[in-house]
């Protein structure tokens, strides 16, 4: 489903990102991405979308080789990709409703289609009561929940989500946490880079904790803790 053969990535002002980071994630998998702030977690998650490119080595999502896919093909594969954002990325102009419905447009969906379906994935996040809400309205865990929603309404293969309770408070943290087991548990690969140890080491799913651009721990069950260094 996503495979990283030997990848680097060097930015322009010389930071090393990546280094030589080899790593597979296979169908309906729950992967934690875990390491300190600068460690390389959201530049493997750019990568998967192909907001970013390497420096060398190949990245490969359900089958395609994103280093020689063309531009026009990539809003494809971000419709296969859901990414979901510490910062929401909401747009504070429509409501809820509406920031889901355009993610649905923008792919030329009638609206008859739209307006079935956004329904659907406001009352599957908990949010229909508040679909005529704009974002400034919601708590911080209603707008993450408006934005699982709209990664969730293409039905994509997979789910990235870049610290997604790192601004909500702790009451609504295990909401979203439950969201995304529930993706899980139909079949959509989840992939969730955070800090937050006491999400680790509750759900025990597998661990893949990357520092200074290398990966050095991979546990199917693991911890947030890190490996003890002699």
């Amino acid at each position: 489903m996503i495979l990283f053969e030997s990848v680097s990535k060097r930015y322009f002002d010389g930071t090393l990102a990546l280094d030589d980071v080899s790593l597979e994630i296979k169908p309906k998998e729950f992967v934690f991405l875990v390491g300190s702030s600068g460690a390389g977690k959201t530049t493997m998650l750019k990568l998967v979308v192909r907001e970013e490119l390497p420096t060398s080595g190949k990245v490969i999502v359900d089958g395609e080789d994103l280093t020689k896919i063309k531009s026009g093909s990539i809003p494809d594969l971000r419709r296969k990709v859901g990414y979901i954002f510490q910062d929401y990325k909401l747009l504070y102009s429509k409501t809820a409703f509406e920031n889901v419905a355009l993610s649905l447009e923008v792919v030329g969906k009638k609206e008859s289609e739209i307006l079935k379906i956004v329904p659907e994935y406001l009352e599957m996040v908990g949010l229909i009561d508040r679909q005529k809400n704009y974002p400034f309205q919601l708590s911080g865990g209603e707008k993450q929940r408006l934005a699982i929603a709209r990664a969730l309404v293409h039905e994509p293969k997979i789910i990235l989500a870049d610290e997604p309770t790192g601004m909500i408070d702790p009451s609504a943290t295990w909401e979203i946490v439950e969201l995304f087991e529930k993706v899980n548990n139909w079949g959509t690969t989840v992939v969730m880079a955070t800090h937050d140890f006491n999400i680790v080491n509750m759900l025990k799913k597998r661990v893949v904790e990357i520092d200074k651009g290398k990966i050095i721990r991979d546990e199917p069950k693991g911890g947030y803790a890190k490996v003890k260094k002699k």
